[in-house]
């Protein structure tokens, strides 16, 4: 094989009843472990591709309520997730929250914002204190995290398009966007698409155009393989490229009038929290098996309704097509900021 692969890694892998072995070289030819990632839903997978440790480490007494609606198989497959959380404003430090609650221990927190006295009546974890320090809300979310779980293995990458962050991105088991706007979400879709990875996106919105007010919020799941959020036409591609340009650039266009400055969304936590905990549950269909995740729903809070939405893929699509998986010959960090 090395002389057929000269310059590229390749594996051999044997699966069993109980078990599997298998070895990987790298392309210098040196020798190490092969370790197998399940991609998609978790119904069907076998116990033994958990690693000891992570069924080893759950409280009897800490998650006794949970082990008792999930089971043990189900607590242990949350223990074993490393979960990305991209925006962690009134939607993501709340999903944070729950997150650590229901016992994910490896978190990947990306935001480069810090606390403002604005941002408190929605901000889960932050204080009056935080506000006045200007605490990056990376140092909350942690913070957050590590009054349930102090040994809990946390990465705080800075922005989205930091190369860090696409690299350390490129290796959870999930990703849950929780931005505002189009340019962040584009290049989540697109990484997603080309590694593999589960990509659980919640948006809350509120608007209010001359009396005629709209509340609710959209959760969309990307499985590999199936519609994105781009083949549910919850993608504004003009928006999304106003979002990727330089800064510079986009000053120019606002001077010259080909541009606006963006408006300050409105925003109400009661809200975020009904799309945080649906998107939730989603994500403990996905990580437990207990159902079929829905992979797109749409909330209406003045009907009071949550709707299902059937969504096919797209096979002309931009987004996942190309990217789906090509791994780093994609090259997402064509979208990092120097």
């Amino acid at each position: 094989m090395q002389h057929k692969l000269r310059g590229l890694p390749f594996g051999a892998l044997v699966l069993g009843e109980e078990g599997y072995a298998g070895t990987s070289w790298d392309a210098s030819g040196k020798e190490g472990a092969l370790h197998l990632r399940v991609i998609g839903q978790a119904a069907d997978t076998p116990s033994w591709l958990l690693n000891e440790n992570s069924r080893g480490a759950i409280s009897a007494a800490r998650f006794d309520r949970q082990v008792r609606a999930l089971g043990p198989l189900g607590q242990a497959r949350l223990r074993a997730l490393r979960v990305g959380i991209v925006g962690l404003g009134g939607t993501g430090s709340q999903v944070v929250q729950q997150l650590a609650h229901l016992g994910i221990r490896d978190l990947v927190l990306v935001e480069d914002d810090r606390v403002e006295e604005s941002n408190l009546p929605r901000l889960a974890g932050a204080t009056w204190l935080d506000a006045r320090l200007r605490r990056r809300k990376t140092a909350v979310s942690a913070r957050v995290v590590r009054r349930l779980a102090p040994r809990a293995r946390i990465a705080r990458t800075g922005p989205v398009r930091s190369p860090r962050s696409l690299a350390e991105l490129r290796h959870v088991d999930l990703i849950v966007g929780c931005v505002d706007n189009d340019g962040a979400r584009l290049v989540l879709a697109e990484l997603a698409a080309a590694h593999h990875i589960p990509y659980l996106d919640i948006g809350v919105g509120i608007e209010n155009d001359e009396g005629a007010l709209a509340i609710g919020g959209t959760i969309a799941f990307y499985l590999p393989g199936g519609p994105c959020i781009a083949c549910a036409d919850n993608l504004d591609f003009d928006e999304a490229a106003e979002d990727l340009e330089s800064e510079a650039a986009r000053r120019i266009r606002i001077e010259r009038g080909y541009a606006r400055e963006r408006d300050v969304e409105p925003s109400l936590m009661p809200l975020n929290t009904v799309l945080v905990g649906a998107g939730m549950i989603e994500f403990l269909a996905f990580a437990t098996g207990i159902r079929p995740v829905t992979p797109f729903l749409r909330y209406d809070a003045l009907t009071a309704q949550m709707i299902r939405q059937n969504v096919e893929r797209n096979d002309q699509c931009p987004i996942c097509v190309p990217a789906f998986g090509m791994g780093d010959r994609h090259r997402i960090e064509r979208y990092a900021l120097a």
